[in-house]
């Protein structure tokens, strides 16, 4: 088996057709940053033409903003020194170490449109014919992030929702913890009068008010879930808006 695979890595064609059927971009760069070659993912994630790749510097054929917004080469922009991906290529070059699983959070020009993008990258330092290369391996983490994102939001506004309900049952508890042991340490007789009256009247109406606000909170729960069901009724909205 070995013998075979050793074969197979020495074939071109072999070599091609796996690279070109990696789902991550690769692309190869000279001492100079510029790209020496790249494989199927790279064109099909930056949609560019091989002549505006080939020969290119690095940030200048991967669309950075940078380059495109202040028109300039890579390596000269206003961000370039805060750039960590042109500080890990550099640093693989001069150490020739590999740097791994680096993020790259950054707007990119892609067919004219910018798009914001979430890379995560690699760096390998590679020799071929007596030159010193890096082979970077790009993988697009974006629509992971943004799910991510979207997920933060919606638990903040549940953590908000849930905070807003406790707060709304904390009060009507310490009504109803108050009138209950007033009424518990009255005389039996109270019971009868107008006062007794109307607090046994406002615990129940309280404790309707965190029933409805209970049920509130575990139709949000049923929401989330998608298995919410209407219930219709029909209703006077005369009546309603008065």
């Amino acid at each position: 088996m070995s013998s075979i695979v050793d074969q197979l890595s020495c074939s071109n064609e072999y070599l091609n057709l796996v690279l070109n059927t990696i789902n991550s971009a690769l692309f190869l760069v000279n001492q100079d940053v510029e790209v020496e070659s790249f494989n199927d993912s790279f064109h099909t994630l930056f949609s560019k033409p091989e002549d505006e790749i080939i020969g290119k510097l690095c940030g200048n054929a991967i669309g950075c903003i940078y380059t495109v917004k202040e028109n300039k080469l890579c390596g000269s922009t206003s961000n370039c020194k805060k750039c960590l991906l042109r500080h890990c290529l550099t640093k693989t070059l001069s150490t020739k170490k590999s740097v791994y699983k680096q993020k790259l959070d950054r707007d990119f020009v892609i067919k004219g449109r910018t798009y914001t993008k979430h890379f995560q990258f690699s760096t390998h330092y590679i020799t071929y014919n007596g030159i010193n290369h890096v082979l970077i391996v790009l993988e697009d983490v974006t629509d992971l992030v943004n799910k991510n994102i979207g997920l933060d939001v919606l638990n903040k506004q549940k953590n908000e929702l849930l905070g807003m309900a406790a707060h709304d049952l904390r009060n009507p508890l310490a009504t109803i913890q108050m009138y209950s042991s007033f009424l518990e340490k009255a005389p039996i007789e109270v019971l009868q009068t107008d006062q007794g009256k109307e607090l046994l009247s406002t615990i129940q109406d309280t404790s309707s008010f965190m029933l409805h606000l209970l049920d509130d909170v575990l139709n949000v729960s049923t929401i989330e879930s998608g298995q919410i069901v209407l219930q219709k009724q029909e209703k006077d909205f005369l009546a309603f808006l008065d």
